[in-house]
């Protein structure tokens, strides 16, 4: 299976790592993290955390711009069946 955000399992084996967008953070806003699955707000989860390696941002990036496209893409289609049928 195809693996764009380059996740792995978290130690705690709650699953799958996150990858997230630092917002918060006054020297690195916009900069790519993993985290806990289970990682919500100000619940960190087990605490795992990890910096998403410089030379790899940018592919990430652009993997997270396809599947926002995709997504967009996916919803567009299914609103215009929804016209269709309301037409109909």
């Amino acid at each position: 299976m195809e693996n764009p955000q380059n996740t792995f399992p978290c130690d705690c084996g709650a699953g799958q790592v996150v990858l997230k967008t630092a917002l918060r953070s006054k020297t690195n806003v916009g900069r790519l993290y993993y985290s806990c699955p289970n990682s919500k707000g100000k619940d960190f989860g087990c605490g795992f955390f990890r910096w998403v390696d410089e030379s790899q941002e940018a592919q990430l990036m652009i993997a997270r711009r396809h599947e926002d496209s995709a997504a967009i893409q996916q919803v567009s289609d299914q609103l215009d069946g929804l016209l269709v049928e309301d037409e109909g």
